[in-house]
């Protein structure tokens, strides 16, 4: 043993520098926990604010993913973003900082606010209706208060004054010496003074008549309320308003997030004393196993994600077929479809990205070959085409005659894989909204950490002798009190904004052409701004992006975005999601409380029931709205839309049973995804004019114009790409691959670069931070010449996790690394001959070739295509092709595919009797 280990040289330590986080995203707090925990000196700064969930504005953290706490209000139940300038001379808002949420604000399910804590009220003893001078002119300073939030509009219309008086109960002898009733009234005519007292100090407002004082029943001290001295002698004044958690969509975890995952096993849960209990946010994950598919024109079904037991053969579920054509799919369609699944099953890394990268999902389905997307060798039902091509816009607005092939495969097999080998994180949410669940904690473990927050906007970079070795980018900031530009340090600079933001900040940067063809920030030029006319090239039409979104279906900006119902009674459509697969805005929801660990109650939460509903197609008009499309509609027309789109989906339809309609209860109030802009604030009359946070997508073609280098994956031991020769003066990357520090000091994270996930979700934006986080590892570790030296490969590396003198590199899973192990070494065979330039050996032995004549030649008798002769002859080639691939040799594979095959069956069968899909 002591032979394999490389000798251990340890030269000086090297100096960890201060890192600047911008933006407080996922990326950018990933990228924060990470360097804490590897001891640099991390502040982060986030531009937006936001209320909390007490009401008050603190910074906004948590990007995209964060809860969307907003004020209701009766007079406004429809609550939109509107662009309205703030009034001249309006000083800058800053944000206060966020605190974590007491037992009572989750425990109880309350989201009530409180803009400022309890006034405690002390009266004299002699004359008793007086208030002590300290008490009168705290009530003084409260009444300014108030007077100044209601004129200001901070407040809102609809909060509620309480008044609690108290009396001495607290210990027996008090008792019965005491005569309780007296005490009582005494309490009950101080709370009245204090009422005088307020309506005498608020009745210079407009709308003093419309403000609510509730004068409570008078409670023993020795309650939960506390027991301040003298109780006898106090009343408690509070104001309270209700505080409700909107979001930008729901929140799903799948069990392929494996860095979210691990993130969350490393963030405590904190208690109301900001102390760290044994428990993480991790724990906070709610299992959901249950999904409901809907169709407006066929019956709605619900199954589960995890699967039954497989048969032992194909030909054993044939009993069951005839089902299966009643819901309009071909068992020739779920034969074809299995091949092509374990086709992708068994293709390598490197063909994928050289074969899938520029074809559709769809194109691949039919059997398309090569890069082209021609030679398709499948045809399918119409039922069936619609299936796969709408189910991708349901879930990421994304139509699979548009998705990439490669990215589209990856995500199917690790969902494919949950059936398969279900775990305890399959198809997961959160047990509360996600900020108190998750982003509360965080931050607060953050902070606990070392890390600075400030609230600030990252506005571009100062060149220091720019297009020189010597070069440096020093930020420029604007801070509530005005703008200023960093001095020249050797500190980093972790840019984790969104893509819209990084163009912009990037745009002035003067580039050399290796640094444009190259750099993120070269990249990045037109990245949003530009959109491609004809699919696959770059980007050649100028527009806007926040107002110009999803022009083609292989524009890479699309709008993805929720709308949330709030019920003041039960409603619990589903325990689980819920998949609406042919309405016309592309819909998916989830009663999101029936994960809650405390759910909401009426009383205290304003609201019992909450709806959550995820629009996936903004552009497609749809008849029930008169003609109109989702981002063509009103808020008021948006939210009837929607609710008319499901109720028609979950009506009862079943032959042989009377037609039942679904009838939900009209919401009290409703929430819209605050990234989308009106032009008013009129319900009836407003209109989208921007989407702040459009949603970026990996559209065919479209994967080589991403900024940036290939992720590294320090745990396979492989090197990543790099360009051919010598990197251009400001750029450098790790010999062994990685993201780039540009100019020694900045580097990119955020869902726009490149990563192992590919897609855009909470998953690659925590993966590409610790990409991020990688890359200063390595340069600070010093590594500081172009092009280091690789560390000498030896076998003990292969069993002990990768570090640099700066600490542990950040965990990195890739995906297509971690499918099922039964095709690995049948995929590495497919790697050599990829690199040979062989065919797939799937191909080299005609897998398809009998699959692919019976698909034309018996279109019109669908019966035909799975004949035994078919069946015999895909089983025969595939334990050929097996025979030395291990775990079974061929009839492993033989029988993967009869389980992906019947795994498709088992799902269709349990909704024969409900759902069948669209035949126009």
């Amino acid at each position: 043993m002591a032979d394999t280990v490389p000798p251990c040289n340890p030269g000086p330590k090297p100096k960890k520098r201060r890192v600047h986080v911008f933006g407080a995203g996922i990326a950018g707090m990933t990228a924060a926990h990470e360097l804490a925990l590897r001891g640099f000196e991390v502040r982060v700064y986030e531009a937006a604010n936001a209320l909390n969930s007490r009401g008050k504005k603190s910074m906004a953290v948590g990007g995209l993913a964060r809860t969307q706490y907003f004020q209701a209000s009766s007079q406004q139940p429809i609550f939109f973003q509107t662009e309205e300038p703030a009034p001249s001379g309006s000083p800058p808002v800053t944000a206060a900082p966020m605190e974590p949420l007491t037992t009572s604000s989750v425990d109880l399910g309350r989201d009530q606010a409180r803009p400022f804590p309890s006034l405690w009220l002390e009266f004299q003893n002699e004359p008793s209706d007086l208030l002590t001078p300290r008490s009168q002119a705290d009530l003084n300073n409260a009444i300014a208060q108030l007077t100044g939030k209601v004129h200001d509009g901070s407040l809102g219309a609809d909060f509620v004054v309480h008044i609690q008086p108290f009396f001495d109960q607290s210990r027996e002898e008090i008792q019965q010496v005491m005569n309780l009733p007296v005490e009582i009234e005494r309490s009950k005519g101080l709370a009245r003074s204090i009422e005088l007292k307020l309506t005498e100090g608020l009745r210079t407002l407009s709308h003093f008549s419309e403000i609510n004082l509730k004068n409570e029943d008078p409670r023993p001290a020795n309650t939960e309320l506390g027991q301040p001295p003298s109780a006898r002698n106090w009343v408690r004044v509070t104001l309270e308003r209700a505080i409700l958690p909107g979001e930008h969509g729901y929140r799903y975890f799948p069990s392929y997030y494996r860095h979210v995952f691990d993130t969350m096993r490393r963030i405590p849960l904190y208690d109301n004393n900001s102390l760290p209990t044994s428990r993480t946010t991790y724990d906070n994950l709610a299992p959901l196993p249950t999904i409901g598919i809907a169709s407006e024109k066929h019956p709605p079904f619900v199954t589960k994600w995890a699967t039954a037991s497989f048969p032992n053969a194909l030909a054993s579920g044939a009993s069951g077929l005839s089902n299966l054509e009643d819901l309009g799919i071909q068992p020739r369609d779920l034969f074809q479809f299995s091949l092509r699944i374990l086709r992708y099953m068994l293709t390598s890394p490197e063909r994928r990205a050289h074969e899938l990268e520029d074809i559709s999902w769809w194109d691949f389905i039919e059997g398309a070959s090569g890069n082209s997307g021609s030679g398709k060798r499948y045809r399918y039902s119409e039922a069936f085409t619609h299936l796969v091509r709408s189910s991708g816009r349901v879930l990421v607005a994304l139509d699979g005659s548009a998705a990439d092939a490669r990215t589209t495969g990856n995500t199917y097999l690790q969902l494919l894989t949950d059936v398969i080998v279900p775990t305890e994180e399959t198809h997961a949410s959160l047990n509360g909204p996600t900020s108190a669940a998750w982003f509360s904690h965080w931050h607060t473990h953050l902070c606990r950490l070392g890390v600075q927050f400030i609230q600030a906007t990252l506005k571009g970079f100062e060149a220091v002798n720019p297009l020189t070795e010597g070069a440096r980018f020093n930020p420029i900031v604007q801070y509530p009190h005005g703008k200023e530009t960093f001095p020249t340090t050797d500190d980093y600079y972790v840019v984790a904004v969104d893509v819209l933001a990084a163009e912009e900040i990037t745009q002035h940067m003067p580039l050399t052409y290796r640094q444009k063809d190259l750099s993120v920030p070269g990249g990045l030029q037109g990245y949003t701004t530009q959109v491609p006319v004809k699919r696959g090239e770059a980007g050649t039409r100028q527009r806007d992006p926040r107002t110009e979104i999803g022009l083609y279906e292989w524009d890479r900006l699309q709008t993805l975005s929720g709308i949330q119902y709030f019920f003041t009674t039960e409603l619990n459509v589903i325990d689980g999601y819920l998949y609406l697969l042919d309405a016309p805005w592309g819909l998916s929801t989830i009663c999101s409380p029936v994960a809650w660990q405390h759910r909401p109650i009426q009383g205290l939460s304003q609201y019992q029931s909450l709806l959550s509903v995820d629009i996936g197609e903004w552009q497609k008009k749809s008849p029930g709205s008169g003609g109109r499309s989702a981002w063509k509609s009103t808020p008021t027309q948006l939210k009837n839309e929607v609710l008319g789109q499901l109720g028609k989906a979950l009506q009862r339809k079943e032959k042989g049973r009377p037609f039942l309609e679904f009838n939900p209860p009209e919401p009290a109030f409703t929430h819209i995804d605050e990234g989308l802009v009106y032009d008013g604030s009129d319900p009836d009359q407003a209109h989208i004019i921007k989407n702040n946070t459009p949603f970026l997508l990996p559209t065919a073609g479209d994967w080589k114009h991403r900024p940036g280098p290939d992720p590294w994956d320090p745990t396979s031991g492989a090197h990543g790409s790099s360009p051919d020769g010598d990197l251009p003066p400001g750029l450098w990357q790790a010999a062994h691959g990685g993201y780039y520090v540009h100019w020694d000091q900045i580097v990119f994270a955020g869902t726009y670069n490149k990563t192992f996930t590919r897609l855009t979700t909470m998953e690659s934006a925590n993966e590409s931070a610790r990409h991020a986080v990688n890359a200063i590892l390595d340069h600070c570790g010093g590594r500081h010449s172009k092009r280091p030296t690789p560390r000498p490969d030896s076998h003990v590396y292969e069993e002990l996790f990768a570090t640099t003198p700066m600490g542990d590199y950040c965990r990195i899973w890739d995906p297509e690394a971690n499918e099922l192990p039964d095709v690995m070494l049948l995929r590495q065979q497919d790697a050599v001959n990829f690199k040979m330039g062989l065919p797939h050996p799937w191909d080299l032995l005609g897998i398809e070739v009998l699959p692919s004549m019976l698909s034309h030649l018996s279109a019109a008798s669908p019966a035909s295509a799975t004949s035994t002769d078919a069946f015999a002859q895909v089983e025969s080639l595939l334990r050929g092709l097996g025979m030395h691939s291990g775990h079974g040799g061929g009839e492993g594979l033989v029988g993967l595919l009869r389980r992906i095959r019947t795994q498709l069956e088992e799902s269709l069968r349990r909704g024969a009797a409900g759902y069948r899909p669209p035949t126009s």
